[in-house]
C-alpha cells in the first residue's frame, strides 16, 4: 500500500471550544530495533526544554506564559510506519486580549527546531538521567517472574517485531544507545523531516491560521510518499508444547491459536474474540478459570494481529495447569453454541455503543478521523460498522479454522 501526504495545514473549525487544538506530525519507515532507545530517549528530551529553558520548569512556564498547554512529545506505530508527533492546544481568537497566536507559535517552534538537543553538554546530563532510569526498570524485570515468562515465549516465536523483545536483548540495545546517536536521529527525522500539520478547533479564519503557521514555520510545499504495510502477515514458528521449571512458586500458561490465510476481516473477527473473552473481567475468560473454578490469580487474552494470532494466559498454583488448558479449549467452543454468541455480541455492541457516543462527543474526533483518513487507518466507527455485520456461522467458521499452534508452561517448583 502507498501512502501519499502532502504537509498541508489541515483546519478543522469547531467554534463550540474555547481552544484550539494543534499536532505536527512527522511520518517515516520504523527504523531497526537497535534505535529503539535512542528514539525513545530523544523523545523525553524533546519533550523537557528548549535551548532557551534549561530546565523543566523555566520550559512550562514559559509554555504557559504564551498561552501553550497540553504541549506533549509522543508517537505511535502502525505496521512499518512510525508517527511522531507534536501536540498542544492554544486558546481560541477573542478569549485573551494579550494573546498573539504567530508569538505563541514562535516559541513552539523554538521547542521543537532549537531544542536542548543542540546543547551537548546540558543534554548529556539529562540523557544520563534518563538511560539509567531505563537500566534500573529493565535490570528489576529480570527478576520478575511474570517477565521471565514473556521473555520465554518471545525467545520461543522468531517475532522479529519491535514490542516482542525480551529485557536482555533490551538491555543490550540501550548499552549501546548514545547522545551522539539520539542527536542524529534529531537532525535526520525532524530538522531535515517532513511533517503535516493538523488544526482543530476554535478558529475564527482558516486562512489566518494556515497563512501564520506557514509564516512561522516558514513552511514549503512538499509530498511524502511510503510503502506502508499495516500488516505484515508475519507468521510464528510452531513449536508444540514446552515446559519449563524455574524457581518462582507461581506457575504461568499460555495457548496460542493461529489461522492460516488470514484477510482483512479476519482481523475484525479476531479483535470479536478477544472482546468476548476478556475485555471486561465479567466476561467469559475470567468467569470460566476464576469464578466458576477458582483455579487462577489471574488470567488474559492478547491478540497479535501482525502474527493472524490469539493467545490466552493464566497465572495460577501448578496443580491446577492440566486444568486451566483444559478450560482454554472448551472456553473457545463455547462460542460455537449460538446462544453464547448471541450474547456475547449484544454485550459487546452494547459497550462499543457506549463508547462511540463518548467517542462522537469527543471535541478532537472529527481532527482525529480526518488524521487516521490521511495515514490510511480504520477509525473507532468503522471498526463499530463491522462488528455488527459479524454472523454468527462466519464466526463459528472462523473458530473452526483456528488452530492451536502454541502451548507454554512455566512450572513454579519453589514452596510459598
Amino acid at each position: 500500500m502507498k501512502l501519499s501526504l502532502k504537509n498541508d495545514v489541515n483546519v478543522i473549525v469547531n467554534n463550540n471550544t474555547k481552544y484550539t487544538y494543534f499536532e505536527i506530525l512527522f511520518p517515516f519507515l520504523k527504523k531497526d530495533y537497535s534505535d529503539h532507545f535512542n528514539f525513545e530517549i530523544m523523545l523525553e528530551l524533546l519533550s523537557n526544554s528548549s535551548l532557551k529553558n534549561k530546565t523543566f520548569s523555566e520550559f512550562a512556564d514559559n509554555n504557559e506564559s504564551n498561552y501553550i498547554y497540553s504541549y506533549k512529545v509522543d508517537s505511535f506505530g502502525r505496521g512499518n510506519m512510525k508517527y511522531l508527533y507534536v501536540s498542544f492546544c492554544l486558546p481560541g481568537i477573542g478569549f485573551f486580549d494579550d494573546f498573539d497566536l504567530e508569538k505563541s507559535l514562535k516559541v513552539v517552534k523554538n521547542n521543537l527546531f532549537k531544542s536542548i538537543l543542540l546543547d551537548k553538554e546540558y543534554s548529556t546530563k539529562l540523557f544520563d538521567n534518563i538511560y539509567n532510569r531505563y537500566n534500573k526498570s529493565l535490570s528489576a524485570a529480570l527478576a520478575d517472574p511474570k517477565s521471565l515468562f514473556h521473555d520465554m515465549w518471545n525467545e520461543l516465536y522468531d517475532f522479529n517485531h519491535v514490542k516482542l523483545h525480551t529485557n536482555s536483548e533490551k538491555i543490550s540495545v540501550l548499552s549501546n544507545s548514545s547522545l551522539d546517536r539520539v542527536i542524529e536521529l534529531y537532525e535526520e527525522l525532524i530538522l531535515k523531516g517532513k511533517y503535516t500539520i493538523l488544526i482543530a478547533g476554535n478558529v475564527n479564519n482558516k486562512e489566518d491560521y494556515i497563512n501564520t503557521f506557514n509564516k512561522v514555520f516558514k513552511r514549503k510545499e512538499c509530498e511524502m510518499k511510503f510503502d506502508v504495510d499495516y500488516l505484515p502477515h508475519l507468521k510464528p514458528d510452531s513449536f508444540g508444547h514446552v515446559d519449563k521449571s524455574v524457581n518462582y512458586s507461581l506457575s504461568v500458561v499460555r495457548v496460542s491459536y493461529h489461522k492460516e490465510d488470514f484477510n482483512e476481516r479476519d482481523k475484525y473477527l479476531l479483535y470479536m474474540l478477544d472482546d468476548f473473552l476478556m475485555s471486561k473481567e465479567n466476561f467469559f475468560l475470567f468467569n470460566n478459570l476464576r469464578l466458576e473454578n477458582s483455579l487462577v490469580y489471574s488470567c488474559d487474552s492478547a491478540i497479535y494481529p501482525y502474527f493472524n494470532t490469539i493467545t490466552m494466559t493464566a497465572y495460577l498454583s501448578k496443580e491446577n495447569v492440566e486444568k486451566a488448558l483444559k478450560i482454554f479449549d472448551d472456553t473457545l467452543v463455547s462460542f460455537k453454541d449460538k446462544e453464547v454468541f448471541d450474547k456475547a455480541k449484544e454485550k459487546l455492541l452494547k459497550a462499543q455503543s457506549i463508547k462511540l457516543i463518548d467517542t462522537l462527543d469527543d471535541k478532537l474526533y472529527k481532527l482525529r478521523v480526518k488524521r487516521n483518513r490521511l495515514l490510511k487507518m480504520d477509525t473507532f466507527e468503522d471498526e463499530c460498522e463491522i462488528a455488527k455485520t459479524i454472523t454468527y456461522e462466519e464466526f463459528n467458521a472462523f473458530i473452526d479454522a483456528l488452530n492451536k499452534d502454541s502451548e507454554l508452561i512455566m512450572i513454579g517448583d519453589k514452596n510459598d
